[in-house]
């Protein structure tokens, strides 16, 4: 008798999410960029991606490259940010949050960035 491998295994064998490199993530102009480097950094093509996400091919290639006209934006479902990630087997997406909300990413002027650490600071005096 032949056992079958379960079409499971192979998700569970993922690796676990890891850190994609701040100067990477610290480029992205968008969460599109950010989708983008999630999708670089793992084995898989933006169609294979597509494909484990169930979109077609072509949608979810023309919402990463801003297709479409202006009267029928396209965007990206914020929820399946975390499947992106889980599947490339990386956080670049969550990163590039985190850092947009931090002012680190490089389109950030410096005005913002101080602006932004003053405010963390003033949380842990604050808080102290």
């Amino acid at each position: 008798m032949h056992q079958n491998e379960m079409p499971l295994l192979s998700e569970l064998r993922l690796r676990a999410k890891q850190d994609a490199p701040a100067s990477l993530v610290s480029q992205c102009q968008n969460y599109r960029d950010a989708v983008r480097v999630c999708i670089q950094l793992s084995p898989f093509s933006q169609d294979q991606i597509a494909g484990r996400l169930g979109m077609a091919k072509g949608s979810f290639n023309l919402i990463l490259n801003r297709g479409g006209s202006e009267k029928r934006k396209r965007y990206l479902d914020p929820d399946l940010f975390e499947a992106i990630e889980t599947i490339c087997g990386n956080r670049a997406i969550t990163q590039y949050f985190e850092m947009q909300s931090r002012g680190l990413l490089n389109r950030q002027n410096k005005t913002e960035r101080v602006a932004a650490l003053r405010r963390e600071l003033e949380m842990l005096e604050a808080s102290a």
